[in-house]
């Protein structure tokens, strides 16, 4: 991930969309309305995927796409959210700031998009979601990450995430792992919206997260009606 970064900022780009390989996309019929959620069609992922890397901003450097567990979220984005399977990155922001990586170590090597997400939200910046857009819930999935991910790796990146975040990261016991369904293990339970610095945020961009993101709400629902009055383009 951190090599795909790097080489679309050497690129010259501004936006950055990365998708896991195994996603599908399902789309509310009616943003904001009760989700009735179906699968996308072309025309409407390319929508979707435009106004995903829409989101990215200096304010909210990095943004996912929701989880279909995520599904009764009531507002057009979801705002200090974990980021994970889907990806849009503002790259001038990881440029200029190359403390904040996917990669730090073996230590954190199974959790890494959720400690990049934390790393981010308590220094400040924001990260959410696309909430019109979902991805199915494939965490753990045999193959890709889960060739290397093994329950060692697990419980020393949960380990990691409780000691460096503390009164945001607890745990609770949860039985099974991929092959093996009897073993138990640690489970990260993370305070999201806890872990964001509200007044590291307004002193860096000079405005509350409140007034950032009702702005960015409006903008957003204007981008839909103007698609939807230019029949989709």
């Amino acid at each position: 991930m951190d090599y795909a970064i790097d080489r679309a900022i050497a690129a010259g780009m501004t936006t950055l969309v990365y998708l896991d390989d195994d996603l599908s996309f399902a789309v509310h019929n009616s943003p904001g309305a009760k989700p009735l959620f179906r699968i996308a069609t072309p025309g409407e992922l390319q929508d979707q995927l435009l106004d995903f890397a829409w989101l990215a901003t200096p304010q909210m450097p990095l943004a996912s796409m929701t989880p279909i567990m995520k599904r009764s979220q009531p507002n057009i984005i979801g705002y200090a959210q974990p980021i994970m399977m889907a990806y849009a990155f503002y790259l001038p922001f990881f440029r200029d700031n190359p403390q904040f990586r996917f990669w730090q170590g073996f230590h954190i090597e199974a959790r890494c998009d959720l400690n990049l997400t934390l790393s981010l939200l308590t220094h400040g910046y924001l990260t959410g979601y696309l909430a019109t857009c979902f991805i199915p819930d494939n965490v753990n999935n045999p193959g890709g990450c889960s060739t290397y991910r093994d329950l060692e790796c697990e419980k020393k990146s949960v380990a990691y995430l409780k000691a460096t975040y503390p009164g945001v990261v607890r745990t609770h016991l949860k039985r099974g792992w991929v092959g093996d369904p009897n073993c138990s293990r640690e489970a990260p339970v993370i305070g999201w919206k806890k872990a964001f610095n509200h007044a590291a945020f307004e002193k860096q961009f000079n405005m509350r997260a409140i007034d950032f993101t009702t702005a960015q709400i409006a903008a957003l629902r204007e981008r839909i009606a103007k698609r939807a009055l230019n029949g989709g383009v």
